[in-house]
């Protein structure tokens, strides 16, 4: 029997973390969400298997987030950020 790839994807900030924003008023807890599922459905589409550490705005620590991947044992986490910088020059 061939064992399924396992990825955790990490949809990063969240909850009380929401201080991240854009000049559009981009929330980079929201976006890296969207991301996350986005992604989610291209691995499972894929046939991978794969563990979030979050599918909903919460707060959750580093450790918290770790814990979740090694207790899931991925093969391999990946956590998704982007970044704002308010001058545009």
């Amino acid at each position: 029997m061939e064992k399924t790839v396992k990825i955790g994807i990490d949809a990063g900030h969240g909850g009380i973390d929401r201080s991240n924003r854009g000049p559009t008023g981009y929330i980079e807890a929201d976006g890296v969400l969207d991301m996350a599922w986005a992604c989610r459905g291209e691995l499972e589409n894929a046939g991978l298997e794969v563990v979030m550490t979050r599918t909903r705005d919460q707060t959750l620590s580093l450790e918290e987030r770790a814990a979740i991947f090694n207790q899931a044992k991925v093969d391999l986490a990946v956590s998704i950020h982007t970044n704002a910088f308010k001058n545009t020059q």
